[in-house]
């Protein structure tokens, strides 16, 4: 065991000899005893291994002068980690740069021994720029670094500038770049910083920083051209160098100032410290103008003490700079330099004060306008002084006057008088002078006086639009006109002139211009022309209002008239009889005139068809244009015969929104889906859906019936006892007819060819028709001035003997459950309501009551025909009158009828002082018809205190402006805004107010289901654009009798004209119900204008319906009809009867169809000593000697006596026989009795 103990510990110690002891050199010895031994081994030493070496550099980096140098480190360590013995070599080596230590000249490799395991070198750098690296070897190792030799500090700086030449405009620019370089030419390292100053333009930098070795800037140009053509920038680096050249020169082109002016406001100050004055320079460019916004004038105090503004930039040429003062009383030189150009002027610093101020600084040229001038005065101590004399002068006397020369001063050092402006352009000084202890102070201010008006002329592209229409006819009734106001120089005026304005050369049929005056804003003004009734030319007339002779007029406006309406569209061919039968291609011209609302001949070039719905003929052309309301076309015959010779000529044009419904018939049910409408030139419409789509049955190419309808229908009616028999009643201004159509409206001649024109044709218009029922075939009838017309077979018709020849009746009412000659009727005139017993023939007037011009007359359905009939009328002016006692006493129900409609714009006096405006007035419902005057009763700064007073009403509340809107309750509001000219006393504007009176009723219908009654009412007013109507509801007991309530609208959905702009209600015209199986009312219906036609089936129990629109098929267009007759070779006819010597002769002179021969032709019959009849034909349709039907048999009757042997009878007809219209009847015929 213990030999194995010492044999281990041998071989531990063979190990660490030969791993190294730390000590190096000679062998080692051990000697190794044990108790039997002694063992003695001799270990010979090795050399140690290299194991590392690492490589450092003092610095990382040294400057590439050639010069600079830094240590390389290498540290040697064996394979242990122990630094390698003393004098272990180690060799250096470089790509750059010198590395020894102490050797002259340059080496790349350099060896060093160790030292406690250190190795040095030192590296000397080269002088170009780049990277040194050092390698360190020893025994097979190596290690490395890296030195970068890098640019010394700024030794070269040079200058470039791309473009070197500019335009100085103030935005033209060139990219200066600076390269820095080190002595070496190398670029310096980035961040060397530059700096860099201009003369005149602008730097995007004034400090920069290297990168890359240069610098890049942009260089802005000045907007002027210095003295000498060029700008200056230098450059400078931080250790001093400047950058080459210097400085950098960039050449200028442009602008150039030539002078500069300086000025001074005010010219002496307090020396206080902290008065200021005004220093104004003017600069002016080589050439004259000025030079660009934006150039730089500099200031500065030449001499004298106080402190000025550094630099200004000129704006319209001029540059301002602040001067204050010093403490020190004395004068100061001020100098102002642009572009190399200088100026000077003197401010004096003064032991107190003048300043000098205008109230307002600027004024109109009017000769009338006035200033405050204040001149206020303070010692050195900046204290006011009082009882001291100002005394004021003015440099112009030709631009105004002062109301004295001196004031003095109160206790707020404060003189004052006042300025008047003289009628003229220009700009005053007005000086204050202030004598102080001998030394004399002055102040200044300066009042704009604007130029004038010197000319006024319609701006371009006005009057806008050129034509309006007449108002109310739907198109614009409008047109604005811009004028231009300048001054002498032909400048626009300023703000504030008045301009007035007149209707030059007018037609007196209300158009109107508004406003009457108006102040000009960036030199204009803007006036309204609003159409009137009538069409023509109107001139509008501008004038300044203080010198009336400035003005200009308008060339014409023209208005238009507006469409056609039915009334004022008329037909009238040349004749109405040519013989179209006999000869083919004869031309008959046919005329049509064409009006608008107000009788004007429509606007030129209004389109115009005609057409004959294949009834005969041929319409060449088929269209025409009007000219002075006028147009024809030609109507040419065929070889086709119309039936029974009668063709019918229609023509056509589109109306407007005064084209309205007339009439409405709703069939009792079951037959309630059928609804027939009337229209003011469209004919009749016909519904068979409960009126929600329309036909036409007033003109078709398919039904040659229906083109016998005259198309301005005033009434519908249908007969009770059989819906297929409707009748029309027709007509306007002088003449009308009664149409009666047996198959539902298809057919508008009793089913009767020979039936062209009616079964009534009377020289007024049938304005009202009514059907019997009870299986009576009576008809009644009002007309036009014709009186009333009453027939037992609805065909025939008597006049009756009280309400005859000269009456109106414009409705008629019937006593359910009475007939016929004992029918109880009721009528409405135009001089109250009448009541008959006998079926028309006799009438009473039982009372009378104010106002009893009768549009409508309804009849409650409980009303019998005894002394409790209940009837309700609506009138012309004076609203819904009521009758319970059969129209013994009546009562007028007009409580809730009517409200506040319109105003005027209002219209600022021309003579006002003030330039505030008034707003657009707004009414109430309890708004009254009358003129309003808003006068100044007080004046005020910034307001004033106005007195508002109505023609009607009366004086009301005073309206201070302060307060805001102005309210009288329900009536009206309205602003008024002062101006930047307060309001004076006497100051005014005025404006109408107009109320819808809802009076004008022109239908009622009754509600006896919910017990309501409604009206419809009807205004035009003289200051309204068009007419409106509203619909209002009245509660009613169940026996008919009114409630207390009022009239309430009754409108909901109803439509409006033209919104947004105008929301008054299109005039309404006719209101009826329908019954549903049960009797009770299921729906209303209401026809208007603007062809306008509305539904209402919810909304009834409470009296407000809601109105749904129902006019599908309607349309606009309106027709004017006349039936001309093609006539054939007439043929005369003679039958002889003889008793004794006494002889009767029936004579015909006809066609074939029994119609006579065209106008001019004769017809002679005479015996040898007298003439029995000498006839010359008129242009007519029918005429004696014909007979077309047996109904209408009218021969000649001829009688004579006869001598035997002595007597003959020649009858000779001889008709017009030419190749124009009217044509030829044939040959001449003669036949002789001879006795």
């Amino acid at each position: 065991m213990r030999n194995y103990f010492y044999v281990t510990i041998c071989i531990l110690i063979l190990f660490l000899i030969s791993c190294g002891s730390g000590s190096q050199g000679g062998s080692t010895t051990t000697t190794t005893s044990s108790s039997t031994s002694t063992t003695t081994t001799t270990v010979e030493p090795t050399t140690p291994r290299v194991g590392s070496v690492t490589n450092n550099a003092g610095s990382s980096s040294i400057v590439a002068d050639g010069e600079s140098d830094t240590n390389i480190t290498a540290t040697v360590k064996d394979t242990n980690g122990t630094n390698m013995p003393d004098g272990t070599s180690v060799v250096f080596k470089t790509s750059a740069g010198d590395i020894d230590n102490t050797q002259a000249g340059s080496q790349d490799s350099f060896t060093a021994k160790t030292k406690n395991g250190i190795a040095i070198a030192t590296l000397a750098s080269s002088t170009q720029l780049g990277t040194a690296t050092i390698n360190a070897s020893s025994g097979g190792v190596t290690g490395s670094t890296t030195v970068k030799f890098v640019a010394g500090p700024p030794y070269k700086v040079q200058l470039s500038a791309d473009p070197s030449t500019l335009e100085a405009n103030g935005s033209s620019t060139s990219t200066i770049k600076v390269n820095v370089f080190d002595k070496y030419d190398n670029p310096v390292s980035d961040g060397e910083t530059v700096n860099f100053k201009v003369k005149y333009g602008n730097l995007s930098n004034l400090t920069s920083e290297t990168k890359g070795g240069s610098v890049s800037i942009t260089y802005t140009s000045p907007k002027y051209v210095p003295e000498g053509g060029k700008d200056e920038i230098t450059a400078q680096a931080t250790n001093g160098v400047y950058g080459e050249p210097n400085p950098l020169i960039i050449t200028l082109k442009g602008t150039q100032i030539s002078s500069i002016t300086l000025s001074a406001d005010p010219e002496s100050l307090a020396a206080d410290g902290k008065s200021q004055s005004t220093i104004t320079a003017t600069v002016t460019k080589a050439g004259g103008g000025n030079p660009p916004d934006g150039t730089r004038v500099n200031f500065s105090i030449v001499s004298g003490g106080g402190s000025i503004t550094e630099y200004a930039e000129t704006s319209s040429g001029v540059a301002i700079g602040i001067l204050t003062s010093s403490t020190t009383a004395e004068t100061v030189k001020i100098r102002a330099e642009s572009g190399g150009k200088t100026n000077e002027v003197q401010v004096k610093y003064t032991p107190g004060s003048v300043s000098v101020s205008a109230v307002p600084s600027s004024m109109l040229g009017t000769g009338e306008e006035k200033a405050q001038i204040t001149a206020t005065i303070k010692n050195a101590n900046g204290n006011p002084v009082s009882n001291e004399t100002v005394k004021f002068t003015i440099d112009d006397q030709t631009l105004g006057t002062l109301s004295a020369g001196s004031a003095l001063t109160n206790i707020n050092g404060e003189a004052i008088v006042d300025f008047t402006a003289a009628s003229k352009g220009g700009t005053v000084t007005i000086t204050g002078l202030w004598t102080n202890s001998g030394t004399d102070i002055t102040g200044t201010d300066t009042i704009d006086i604007q130029q004038p008006p010197s000319s006024i002329a319609v701006s371009n592209g006005y009057p806008n639009p050129i034509s309006i229409n007449v108002k109310g006819t739907g198109g614009q009734s409008t047109s604005q006109v811009i004028f231009d106001v300048k001054d002498s120089k032909g400048n626009f005026v300023v703000d504030g002139y008045k301009i007035i304005f007149s209707i030059e050369s007018g037609l007196n049929g209300g158009e109107k211009v508004t406003p009457s005056s108006d102040l000009t804003s960036s030199g204009k003004v803007s006036v309204v022309l609003s159409s009137g009734s009538k069409s023509g030319p109107v001139s509008i007339k501008a004038a300044y209002y203080n010198n009336t002779n400035i003005a200009a007029t308008t060339s014409s406006i023209t208005i238009n008239a507006g469409p056609p309406v039915g009334k004022e569209f008329t037909i009238s061919p040349a004749y109405v009889n040519v013989s179209g039968i006999y000869i083919v291609n004869l031309e008959n011209t046919i005329n049509i005139n064409a009006g608008d609302a107000y009788s004007n001949a429509v606007p030129d070039n209004t389109a115009i068809s005609f057409k004959t719905y294949n009834t005969g003929g041929l319409i060449t052309p088929n269209s025409a244009n009007t000219k002075d309301g006028k147009a024809s076309s030609s109507l040419r015959s065929t070889q086709t015969d119309p039936i029974q010779g009668f063709l019918s000529v229609t023509s056509e044009a589109n109306g407007g929104k005064t084209t309205h419904v007339t009439s409405l018939k709703i069939l009792p049910y079951p037959d309630n889906n059928y609804v027939y409408a009337g229209t003011d030139g469209g004919g009749v419409y016909k519904s068979t859906d409960y009126g929600s789509s329309w036909t036409n049955i007033s003109r078709s190419s398919d039904i040659q019936g229906q083109n016998w309808l005259e198309p301005y229908v005033n009434n519908i009616e249908v007969d009770p006892d059989n819906s297929n028999t409707v009748y029309a009643a027709t007509g306007k201004l002088g003449g009308g007819h009664i149409y009666r159509s047996l198959d539902g409206g298809l057919n508008w001649n009793s089913a009767n060819t020979e039936e062209w024109n009616g079964i009534l044709n009377r020289g007024c218009a049938i304005l009202k028709l009514l059907c019997d029922d009870g299986s009576s075939s009576y008809v009644w009838a009002g007309t036009n001035g014709d009186g009333f017309l009453y027939s037992s077979d609805g065909i025939s018709f008597n006049t009756s003997a009280t309400l005859s020849a000269g009456k109106t009746i414009k409705d008629i009412a019937k006593i359910p459950n009475t007939h016929g000659a004992s029918a109880v009727l009721y009528a409405g005139t135009e001089t109250g309501v009448y009541r008959s017993a006998d079926g028309a023939q006799t009438w009473t007037k039982p009372s009378s009551f104010t106002g009893e011009n009768i549009n409508t007359v309804v009849l409650h359905p409980t009303s019998t025909g005894g002394a409790t009939d209940i009837i309700y009328t609506g009138t012309e002016d004076a609203g819904v009158w009521v009758s319970l006692n059969s129209a013994t006493s009546w009562s007028s129900y007009t409580s809730g009828m009517g409200k506040g409609l319109s105003a005027t714009t209002p219209d600022a006096d021309i003579n006002n002082k003030g330039n505030g405006s008034i707003s657009k007035v707004t009414v109430g419902s309890s708004t009254k018809t009358e003129n309003w005057t808003i006068t100044c009763k007080s004046e005020a700064s910034d307001g004033g205190l106005f007195s508002v007073t109505g023609s009607v009403s009366g004086d009301q509340s005073d309206y201070d402006i302060k307060t805001g809107e102005y309210i009288i309750s329900n009536i009206l509001k309205f602003t008024i805004t002062d101006g930047s000219t307060d309001f004076k006393k006497d100051d005014k504007f005025t404006f109408s107010t107009t109320r819808d009176p809802g009076r004008s009723i022109k239908s009622i219908v009754v509600d006896d289901t919910n017990n309501y009654l409604y009206a419809v009412t009807y205004f035009s007013g003289s200051k309204e654009p068009h007419p409106v109507g509203n619909v209002y509801s009245h509660k009613l007991n169940s026996d008919g009798s009114f409630t207390a309530d009022n009239w309430v609208e009754a409108n909901t959905n109803l439509p409006q004209y033209d919104p947004p702009d105008d929301a008054t209600l299109f005039a309404q015209h006719v209101i009826t119900i329908e019954k549903d199986s049960t009797g009770k009312v299921s729906s209303l219906l209401l026809g208007g204008e603007g062809i306008n036609l509305y539904k209402a089936t919810t909304g009834l129990s409470t009296g407000n319906p809601s109105w749904k629109e129902s006019k599908s098929g309607l349309t606009n267009l309106i027709m004017a009809r006349a039936p001309i007759l093609f006539s054939g070779e007439c043929i005369m006819t003679i039958y002889e009867e003889r008793t004794g010597n006494n002889v009767t002769y029936r004579v015909y002179i006809q066609d074939k169809n029994g119609n006579p021969p065209i106008s001019g032709s004769t017809f002679v019959a005479k015996t040898t000593t007298q003439t029995l009849r000498d006839i010359t034909y008129g242009d007519v349709y029918r005429h004696q000697g014909t007979n077309p039907n047996s109904s209408t048999d009218d021969p000649y009757i001829l009688s004579t006596t006869v001598t035997p042997g002595e007597s003959q009878v020649t009858f000779t007809f001889t008709p017009t026989c030419q190749d124009t219209a009217p044509g030829c009847s044939g040959g001449k015929q003669e036949q002789i009795f001879y006795y």
